[in-house]
């Protein structure tokens, strides 16, 4: 998932990528690391569905500036380039802070963010061996829409930095049209382009209690009405996941549909194979005991296999973890059918 990010700070989120797209039925977006993480392939959801995902262990989600830019330029995850209607001179004129939220309220994709939570009990050391992405256990998520990522995003960096509100909204929107111009400017970016949207936060707004959040949070809170005064009409939604997890979501009126008949059907039909998968991961964490430390690393199945540290392996138990690593059930034959180096669906 996401390329060949052998970095093994990029494990928890590879896999967090790969088990929500399994589950969701999406596949890894193939337009690089400027593109959000999962689109969904032709026909499956109507209208489209985009997923950036965010893993945690500690209930936040970290947020960069340049991704702001993903749902103005939803078209390159679908045609490969920007449309005529993004490359229209108003998007770059004085319209532009205007026309920000009418993209955001519609052009025909649904953009989401997913914040997927983990069990905190794997550290770095538990990472150098292939296949020890096994090791996560996924838990609770929370799915929103990207205007209120928006909100979050500059409602946190304007109380951090003690800017009026507007004005740091414009200094944000300005970056991002910086951005989605010029590839590098996420180059030049500061500490403050980065900021964390929170679990209790969003869980205030599905439960109407901004006694969910913190003191901090409530603040954040007031600040996000004031940039998105719909943030309390959002449609609110709860699904079963696997493992006994729960999946909240906060999504738009237009998209109500999506995610109360498509998302929840996938959903109900994933989330027993994925049932399957947690206890077959867990089972075989055993078989890592067996595989020498790896010199690079590497605790993915999609990277160059080191001979010398699986050699203690049979090539069915490698087989098996190949299969594990890319939530794919190794007993379930439409499953295990799929190519490994492709997401289903």
């Amino acid at each position: 998932m996401g390329g060949k990010r052998n970095d093994i700070n990029h494990v928890p989120g590879t896999d967090a990528e790969c088990y929500v797209s399994r589950l969701f039925c999406l596949k890894q977006n193939s337009n690089g690391t400027r593109r959000p993480d999962l689109v969904s392939a032709d026909g499956i959801y109507n209208p489209p569905l985009v997923i950036e995902v965010k893993s945690s262990s500690n209930f936040k989600a970290l947020v960069c500036l340049n991704q702001l830019h993903y749902p103005l330029t939803a078209s390159q995850d679908y045609r490969g380039k920007l449309s005529e209607r993004e490359n229209q001179e108003s998007l770059w004129g004085d319209k532009w802070k205007a026309y920000l939220p009418l993209i955001l309220r519609g052009g025909g994709i649904a953009y989401y963010y997913d914040l997927v939570t983990r069990k905190d009990d794997v550290s770095r050391k538990d990472l150098k061996k292939p296949y020890s992405a096994i090791k996560f256990v996924w838990r609770d998520q929370f799915i929103f829409p990207h205007i209120l990522a928006f909100s979050a995003f500059v409602s946190e960096r304007a109380r951090k930095t003690d800017v009026a509100l507007g004005s740091c909204e414009g200094e944000v929107l300005e970056k991002v049209q910086k951005n989605i111009l010029d590839e590098n400017s996420a180059h030049d970016h500061t500490g403050q382009d980065f900021q964390n949207i929170y679990f209790r936060d969003l869980k205030a707004i599905y439960e109407g209690d901004d006694g969910f959040t913190t003191e901090l949070g409530r603040c954040r809170l007031a600040y996000m009405r004031s940039i998105y005064p719909g943030v309390d009409d959002l449609k609110k939604f709860q699904f079963q996941g696997p493992n006994g997890t729960t999946i909240y979501a906060l999504v738009r009126k237009e998209d109500y549909n999506l995610f109360n008949t498509q998302v929840r059907e996938a959903v109900n039909e994933r989330t027993p194979i994925l049932d399957s998968v947690f206890r077959k991961r867990r089972n075989a964490i055993g078989l890592l005991d067996k595989i020498l430390p790896s010199s690079t690393n590497y605790a993915n199945g999609d990277v160059p296999r080191e001979e010398s540290a699986l050699k203690s392996l049979g090539s069915r138990d490698i087989r098996r973890l190949e299969y594990l690593v890319k939530w794919i059930n190794p007993e379930n034959r439409e499953d295990r059918e799929l190519a490994l180096d492709e997401v289903p669906f």
